[in-house]
């Protein structure tokens, strides 16, 4: 199909990107101009699926089957779509309004980048190498594999003690630590060696600075800590540990400690994946900034939202990299999009939270909602029906509850995949 010639009176928004902000996008914007047939989208993304993100540390310990949380973009992008585009973009020119695949430009009259964001090392060295990340389906794949594998050892040497250490003290390293404290536990029994040395199994979280989980209130990090610190031990958080270098079997950190593990999970952040376009205000690997319409300076007909994007709250700080957040952006960038083409004013985004969720293990989490603070199992059950109304799919939420009926009542799944 050739996309390269723009159909007179067709008004053609090519999307970037089919995760929250871009699907949100598409899908508000779908809404104010379907069937009218001077609009049509085209969508161009590195996977053929969209992944929720938010559950993917249950991937890794074996609560919920990757193929729950992953649903194919061409279900999420189904009316008024000229094209679904798999392939990675390899550069974007702005002034003739082109995005340049492998093998074909494909023209633009609005443009949305949206392409999210990848796993940030810091330019620390060795820890590409010798760590797992945990931000991709394949990554919690690969994290589970090794989980197992470090048992299979363990027990074949008769180790007395494993160690697991987490380098990053934001959500997902929280979330993951619970969630792996209580795999191990459910992997010991059935390891004969380690059960008889009643092998002492820790996880350790190093976070950078003095307050993990930076983006919540103080109040809520501490109603965390006092969770966490039930665990016996078995999961502890060291506080202003930041990491100089890695090697297969050690950590190294700032003030001279060495930390030795048996396996190094990396939820350090993200970077943006930015992709190279010729304005000059765009760095690569540095989040675009935009102004209040999601606009990309000087252009009206360009915009990025989501992890991509750097856009400002009302006290000038970058809105963070999460997922409602994206949601959100998307909900109104699609607005602006359409009021622009209507010769409208757009209209400023301004975000308010909707909450804070954070799982703490099985029958544990903390969710805060309008100021109101909700633990242990009734913010457990709150957090999956939340996350729940936000999956795409009739078919993935029938599923994902399913298998949250069958965890309940059985132990998880520790089997390689």
């Amino acid at each position: 199909m050739q996309l390269d010639k723009k159909l007179k009176k067709i008004k053609r928004v090519v999307i970037l990107g089919a995760g929250f902000g871009g699907v949100n996008l598409y899908r508000s914007l779908h809404k104010l101009v379907h069937g009218d047939k001077d609009w049509e989208f085209v969508i161009i993304s590195d996977n053929n699926y969209f992944l929720f993100t938010p559950l993917i540390h249950e991937v890794a310990t074996g609560s919920l089957f990757p193929e729950d949380l992953v649903f194919p973009i061409r279900e999420n992008f189904s009316c008024c779509v000229r094209e679904v585009i798999v392939d990675k973009v390899i550069s974007i020119d702005a002034y003739k309004k082109n995005v340049i695949l492998k093998n074909e430009k494909i023209s633009f009259d609005y443009l949305v980048i949206s392409t999210g964001a990848s796993v940030n090392y810091w330019g620390i060295e060795g820890a590409l190498e010798n760590s797992i990340p945990l931000y991709d389906i394949k990554d919690a794949i690969k994290l589970k594999n090794n989980l197992i594998s470090v048992f299979e050892k363990a027990n074949e040497v008769k180790q007395k003690s494993i160690k697991i250490v987490i380098v990053g003290g934001g959500a997902t390293g929280i979330e993951l630590a619970t969630e792996i404290v209580e795999f191990v536990e459910r992997m010991k029994p059935f390891y004969e060696n380690l059960k008889i040395l009643d092998t002492k199994i820790k996880v350790e979280i190093l976070n950078s600075s003095t307050k993990f989980i930076p983006n919540f209130p103080d109040k809520v990090r501490k109603k965390i800590l006092s969770i966490l610190s039930r665990e016996d031990n078995d999961l502890s958080i060291l506080l202003d540990s930041k990491v100089m270098k890695v090697d297969s079997s050690s950590v190294y950190l700032l003030d001279k400690r060495k930390l030795d593990y048996d396996l190094l999970v990396w939820a350090a952040g993200v970077k943006p994946n930015t992709p190279k376009i010729n304005i000059d205000s765009v760095k690569t690997d540095e989040r675009i900034k935009v102004d209040k319409y999601f606009n990309i300076k000087p252009f009206k007909n360009i915009f990025a939202i989501g992890d991509v994007a750097d856009f400002k709250d009302i006290n000038g700080n970058s809105l963070p990299q999460f997922a409602q957040i994206a949601e959100e952006e998307g909900k109104i960038c699609a607005e602006n999009i359409y009021r622009i083409s209507k010769k409208l004013s757009p209209i400023s985004f301004e975000y308010k939270g909707k909450g804070l969720l954070l799982s703490l293990g099985r029958n544990n989490a903390i969710v805060s909602l309008k100021n109101v603070i909700f633990t242990g199992k009734t913010a457990w059950i709150l957090w999956k029906f939340i996350y729940l109304g936000l999956m795409f799919g009739k078919g993935t939420r029938l599923r994902v509850f399913s298998q949250w009926i069958i965890n309940s009542l059985s132990p998880r799944n520790i089997s390689k995949i």
